[in-house]
C-alpha cells in the first residue's frame, strides 16, 4: 500500500508518542479549551478538552478531530460527555481543512506532537475522528501508522493508488446520515471491510451530511472501549460489556428487516471474544437467507443506482433553461413531499445533495478558471433545489455580475441577504460587484446584510414538521390587541429539544423564537 508522500510525514509521530515530556497544566482539566497554539508552529492551534480525572502517572487515550471547515470544536463538543466518563483527551484542529493533503499533514502533524509533549497520552489507544473531508484525514493518519482507531463521519477512506489495503491495520467505526450523499459510500465499505475481516461497525442516524448527533459519537467511543478490551489494550470490565451487550439486544429487538438483519451481524462481530457470540452469528444467518433480506437487498441497489442516474439528470438539466431548471426543483421537492416510502424519500434527498455538493464545488472551480457562465449554469439549478441557501444566492449573483447580467445578480444578491447572509466583505470587496456600488438595490441588500451580521437571522435546513414537533417542547406567546375580541398569536418559543433528534440535529435550539 503507498500512502500519499505528506502523510507518510506523520509516521514520525509514532516514535514521538513514545517519549512524551509531560508538562501539562492542571488548571485545564475537566474543561473545555477554546484555542490551544501549538508551541513548536504558532500557525497551528486547536481545541481541547482533558478529563477531569487526568494524572501523568498513567497513559491515556486520546482523540484527535478534524473537521472540513476547521471547525474543531464542534467534534470535541460532542465527545466531552463521553471524554470525561472513559477518560480521553480530546484535541480538535482548528486550521485542518478541506484542501491540500500537505496542509493536513502539517496541521495534524503539529497538533499530535504539541498534544503529545503535554500529555502522557498511550501510543496504542490513539484514535482520529473526521467529517466528510475531515474523515478521510482521519483514516489517513490511521493509514500511516499513527492512529489505531478511526470515527469517521460522513465519508470514508480517501483514494488510494492500491485501494483499501487487504489487512485493515486500525479498527473503523463509520456514521452516516441516512439523507447524505455519502451513504452509499458508507455501505459499499461496508461490504469491503467485511470481505477484508477488518473490525468495523457502520452506523446510520437521520440526517444529512453533517457531524453526526451526540449519541452517536457516545456509542463510537463505547465501540472503541469494547475493541479495546477485546484486544487487550485496556481491561476487561465485565460490567461494562455486559451492559452493552443488553442495551444492543434491546435495540435490535426493535428492528426489522434489513437493518435488523445488520444490525444482528455487527452484534456478533462487535462482542466476538467477549461473550459467546455464535447466537447471534447463527441468527444473522438465517435472516440473511430469507426471501425479505434479499429483496430488501436488491431493492437497495435498486435505489443506489436510481440515485446515481438522478444526479446525472440533475447534472444535465443545469445546462437548460432557467425555467426547466426550476420546474425540476419543484417536481422533486414535490416527489419528496408526496413519497410514501422512507428508503425512496432518502433516496432523492441524497441525489439533490449529491448534485448541490458537485455543483458548488464545480462552480468555484470554474470561477477560478473565469468560466462564469458555466458557474451561472451550476448554480440556477442549485439555488432551485436550495432556495433558502444564502451563501448559493451570493454566489449566483457574483457569477451574474461576472457575465454582465446587472438585474439578476441584483436580484440574486436581494435573496441572499433575505435569507440571512452577513458575509458583507464578500461583496463589498467583490470587484465583480464593482459595476453595481452606486445602484440603490446593491445599497440597500449590503444594508441588509450588515443587518443581518449584527442581528443573525439563524438558517436552518428543511426538516418535515411532523419530525419537529415530535422533537420538540413550544411555548406559545398570544398578545391582546385593542379593538378585538380575539388575542393574536404573537410568536411560538422552543422550550426544550430532544438530544439527537433530527431538529436538535438541524440546530434547533432552546428558547428560539
Amino acid at each position: 500500500m503507498r500512502l500519499p508522500a505528506p502523510m507518510r510525514l506523520l509516521l514520525c509521530c509514532c516514535l514521538l508518542l513514545s517519549f512524551a515530556v509531560i508538562r501539562a497544566d492542571e488548571r485545564l482539566r475537566g474543561r473545555l479549551v477554546s484555542k490551544v497554539v501549538c508551541e513548536a508552529d504558532p500557525t497551528q492551534s486547536y481545541v481541547l478538552y482533558v478529563p477531569g480525572g487526568y494524572t501523568p502517572e498513567r497513559r491515556w487515550p486520546v482523540i484527535f478531530c478534524f473537521d472540513p471547515s476547521a471547525r474543531g470544536q464542534i467534534p470535541v463538543e460532542r465527545l466531552q460527555n463521553a471524554a470525561e466518563k472513559y477518560g480521553y483527551i480530546l484535541a480538535g484542529s482548528l486550521t485542518s481543512r478541506n484542501g491540500p493533503l500537505s496542509a493536513n499533514a502539517v496541521a495534524a502533524q503539529a497538533m499530535i506532537k504539541d498534544v503529545n509533549a503535554r500529555y502522557s497520552l498511550d501510543p496504542r489507544r490513539v484514535y482520529t475522528i473526521g467529517m466528510s473531508g475531515g474523515a478521510r484525514v482521519a483514516t489517513t493518519i490511521a493509514l500511516s501508522g499513527v492512529a489505531k482507531g478511526v470515527i469517521a463521519c460522513g465519508a470514508g477512506f480517501p483514494t488510494l493508488p492500491d485501494g483499501i489495503p487487504l489487512k485493515v491495520p486500525f479498527v473503523f467505526f463509520g456514521i452516516v446520515g441516512r439523507e447524505d450523499f455519502n451513504f452509499g459510500e458508507l455501505r459499499r465499505l461496508d461490504d469491503e471491510l467485511n470481505e477484508r475481516g477488518a473490525v468495523h461497525h457502520i452506523a446510520t442516524f437521520d440526517g444529512g451530511h453533517v457531524w453526526s448527533p451526540e449519541a452517536s459519537m457516545i456509542e463510537a467511543v463505547e465501540w472503541l472501549e469494547l475493541q479495546a478490551m477485546r484486544s487487550g489494550t485496556t481491561v476487561r470490565d465485565d460490567v461494562f460489556i455486559a451492559e452493552k451487550l443488553a442495551e444492543r439486544k434491546a435495540r435490535v429487538a426493535q428492528l426489522s428487516g434489513l437493518e435488523k438483519w445488520r444490525a444482528t451481524k455487527s452484534l456478533a462481530t462487535d462482542f466476538d471474544g467477549l461473550v459467546d457470540t455464535r447466537e447471534f452469528a447463527r441468527e444473522a444467518d438465517a435472516l440473511g437467507k430469507t426471501k425479505e433480506i434479499k429483496n430488501a437487498l436488491k431493492k437497495e441497489s435498486r435505489l443506489f443506482a436510481k440515485e446515481s442516474e438522478l444526479i446525472e439528470e440533475l447534472g444535465e438539466a443545469a445546462l437548460g433553461s432557467i425555467s426547466s431548471k426550476q420546474r425540476l426543483a419543484g417536481k422533486l421537492r414535490a416527489q419528496i413531499d408526496a413519497v410514501g416510502d422512507p428508503a425512496e424519500r432518502s433516496m432523492i434527498k441524497r441525489a439533490i445533495a449529491g448534485y448541490c455538493s458537485i455543483a458548488q464545488e464545480t462552480a468555484r472551480d470554474s470561477t477560478a478558471q473565469n468560466d462564469h457562465r458555466r458557474a451561472v449554469d451550476l448554480l440556477e439549478l442549485f439555488v432551485a433545489l436550495r432556495p433558502e441557501h444564502a451563501r448559493g444566492w451570493c454566489d449566483l449573483a457574483r457569477s451574474y455580475a461576472h457575465i454582465g447580467e446587472a438585474t439578476l445578480a441584483l436580484d440574486a444578491l436581494e435573496r441572499a441577504a433575505a435569507n440571512g447572509f452577513s458575509d458583507e466583505s464578500r461583496v463589498e470587496g467583490e470587484p465583480a460587484f464593482a459595476k453595481l456600488w452606486s445602484e440603490k438595490r446593491f445599497t440597500e441588500a449590503c444594508a441588509k446584510i450588515k443587518v443581518n451580521r449584527t442581528d443573525p437571522v439563524t438558517e436552518l435546513p428543511a426538516m418535515r414538521v411532523s419530525s419537529v414537533l415530535a422533537n420538540v417542547e413550544l411555548r406559545l406567546f398570544y398578545q391582546s390587541k385593542s379593538g378585538r375580541d380575539f388575542d393574536a398569536l404573537a410568536f411560538l418559543k422552543v422550550v426544550s429539544v430532544r438530544a439527537g433528534s433530527a431538529a436538535a440535529e438541524a440546530g434547533v435550539a432552546p428558547d428560539m423564537r
